[in-house]
């Protein structure tokens, strides 16, 4: 099925639709670069498990492009239904007349209101909503959102954001009621995922670049993974692996990768966890066979860059980049010490936009 969106090209969701939904534009710089990379596509409607959106006096939805003007999308065809059931369920809880008020909580706006974003994710069979808020009384929001959502979904969260300005979240979350995590499986395995810790959104376009990286990774070596989240990817090569180190800086994919450790037993034993700045633990690059690298959209800090040119450390390199501008520049610091491309490829992790994902296997020469 092709993208066809009623909310294009208002919505600031999208940049593409049709038959650029599935190949965007930006495949073609890709493979001007890299060569004739293989490409993956799967669903590019109904794939999003994790939807953020922005609550103000127009409902609930995503700005126009540029600007702050809200643009209710209330059946985003990109949202799973369940994500599509959780906040059809948000906007009819409005109580208000003549503003949007749900469960009597005032949409946020600069002058001030309470209620700034809704976080909806979809996993194994569950709902998860985080509700950020600017609100000192946290005790009074919770008993509304319980009331109005618990029967809804099955995980309840706040989020309290006291700033001013355009960051979605604040620091603090809140367990409001329900489960604490939300469960995720991939390649079999289960996952507990706090609603502060990152996930990618299209799931079946993740499980399938997992099987290409089990598939390339060197077998019976020493891994470590810098950028590593919960761990997912490190965990779902652990049973290939002498033994696996994930590296990350957000405490929330640390509270993630304890509680699901309790569910992969099995690899357990082979899986350490590292919490903190990347470069706050380069000794264990030194102490690798493989590195895994799935750095943010700016790419991989400077630290690691220079680790991985040394003699000692890992002679296999995978990336894994959600930014081609900064892959590039990566990859012409790699290349410039001794290290070779063997295998690229693509996928549509976000149909929609002009963005692929790139998956880099490097070897040292």
């Amino acid at each position: 099925m092709d993208l066809q969106c009623n909310y294009f090209p208002a919505c600031s969701g999208c940049s593409h639709q049709g038959t650029e939904a599935k190949e965007p534009p930006a495949l073609a710089e890709v493979r001007q670069w890299l060569g004739e990379v293989e490409w993956h596509c799967g669903a590019v409607v109904e794939w999003r498990t994790r939807a953020k959106l922005a609550v103000r006096d127009g409902g609930v939805g995503l700005f126009e492009r540029g600007s702050h003007r809200l643009v209710a999308i209330p059946d985003c065809p990109l949202h799973t239904a369940g994500v599509r059931r959780v906040i059809e369920a948000f906007v009819a809880s409005n109580e208000g007349e003549g503003r949007f008020m749900p469960m009597g909580l005032a949409a946020y706006d600069e002058a001030g209101g309470c209620v700034r974003y809704i976080q909806v994710s979809e996993g194994a069979g569950m709902v998860q909503l985080g509700v950020v808020v600017r609100a000192a009384n946290v005790e009074r929001v919770a008993r509304a959102l319980e009331r109005g959502m618990g029967e809804v979904v099955d995980s309840l969260w706040i989020n309290v954001n006291l700033e001013r300005g355009n960051a979605i979240f604040g620091e603090e979350w809140v367990h409001v009621s329900g489960k604490k995590f939300l469960e995720q499986e991939v390649l079999g395995r289960r996952f507990l995922v706090h609603p502060g810790a990152f996930v990618q959104a299209h799931q079946e376009m993740f499980g399938r670049m997992l099987e290409r990286i089990r598939e390339g990774v060197w077998r019976g070596k020493r891994l470590v993974e810098f950028y590593g989240g919960y761990g997912v990817i490190g965990v779902s090569v652990a049973d290939l692996c002498e033994s696996v180190g994930c590296v990350e800086l957000n405490r929330f994919a640390r509270e993630s990768f304890d509680a699901s450790m309790e569910l992969n037993g099995d690899v357990a034993e082979k899986v350490s966890y590292f919490e903190g700045e990347a470069e706050q633990f380069i000794e264990s690059i030194e102490a690798s066979d493989v590195i895994v690298l799935d750095p943010p959209r700016k790419g991989i800090c400077s630290g690691v860059l220079k680790a991985l040119g040394t003699k000692k450390g890992p002679a296999q390199c995978i990336i894994i980049s959600c930014g081609f501008e900064s892959l590039k520049n990566d990859l012409n610091v790699l290349k410039n010490e001794k290290w070779v491309v063997t295998r690229a490829e693509c996928f549509n992790f976000f149909p929609g936009s002009d963005h692929v994902e790139t998956l880099v296997f490097l070897e040292k020469k």
